[in-house]
């Protein structure tokens, strides 16, 4: 439990920090709008090129794009979509911050480059993420294992969550701790 209080106190000290606030919210808004428009990229296209579409239609249809606002997807889907986007902000805040203070080198931040990685690749397109995985599992011939997920790529969405909340969680516990990474023994 102290670990907990200590996390929490670094990721309550970043984010009451107006520059790592507005950083993290800036990241949470662009990662939001990336992967919106990467799951509506027709509409973005027609959006944009469009010379029919009046503005306040154009303004309106982009916003139809975000999760929440249609039903186009699962609600657990946009909810997964939010906390993705969400802790993405927060990492970049936290990660900053270390960085700033130099508590980490450059290579200390493996969690997060792999959350966040699995979340590009999996919230992007669900579609894209299980042909990743189909790639990745076919090298050692587990191909076929793909076919028997049962939410069409949707336990790649969970994962990244789960991998970007031990990313911050362990983000956080360095930024009140003196060494970043207890395996970096050496400085």
């Amino acid at each position: 439990m102290n670990d907990l209080k200590r996390a929490g106190y670094g990721l309550t000290s970043t984010l009451l920090t107006p520059q790592y606030m507005v950083l993290s919210s800036i990241g949470f808004l662009i990662v939001l709008t990336v992967i919106s428009i990467s799951q509506e990229f027709s509409l973005f296209q027609t959006i944009l090129t469009d010379s029919v579409i009046a503005f306040e239609d154009r303004a309106a249809l982009f916003t139809y794009m975000y999760p929440f606002v249609t039903d186009t997807n699962p609600f657990i889907y946009d909810i997964l979509l939010v906390a993705v986007s969400m802790l993405v902000g927060l990492n970049i805040s936290l990660v900053t911050r270390l960085y700033q203070n130099s508590a980490i080198s450059r290579d200390g931040s493996v969690v997060s480059a792999v959350g966040t990685g699995l979340a590009a690749v999996s919230v992007g397109c669900v579609t894209c993420g299980a042909a990743a995985l189909a790639g990745i599992l076919s090298a050692v011939g587990g191909a076929s294992i793909v076919l028997l997920l049962p939410y069409d790529g949707l336990e790649f969405l969970v994962i990244s969550v789960c991998l970007l909340f031990i990313a911050t969680y362990a983000n956080s516990l360095a930024v009140v701790s003196k060494n970043a990474c207890s395996l970096n023994t050496e400085n």
